[in-house]
């Protein structure tokens, strides 16, 4: 039993993996593309939105590597 308790938790923090991965590639393209409109427009204010898709990174990147640990 204590072999596939092992191999099953190990699926989960792979797909978790992933999981991370993608939502963190996704909300940096976000960030990027704000940032680029933001910029080609001229427009300071538009920054200011896209501090939440670093936040949502930043508590992603803790959130996994505190997984990674246990």
């Amino acid at each position: 039993m204590n072999n596939i308790n092992l191999e099953n938790q190990e699926k989960k923090l792979r797909k978790r993996q992933l999981i991370n991965a993608a939502l963190v590639g996704f909300l940096a393209s976000i960030f990027v593309i704000g940032t680029v409109a933001s910029i080609y427009k001229k427009n300071a204010l538009g920054m200011i939105p896209m501090s939440i898709p670093l936040f949502l990174i930043y508590k992603i990147v803790r959130s996994s590597k505190r997984q990674k640990n246990e």
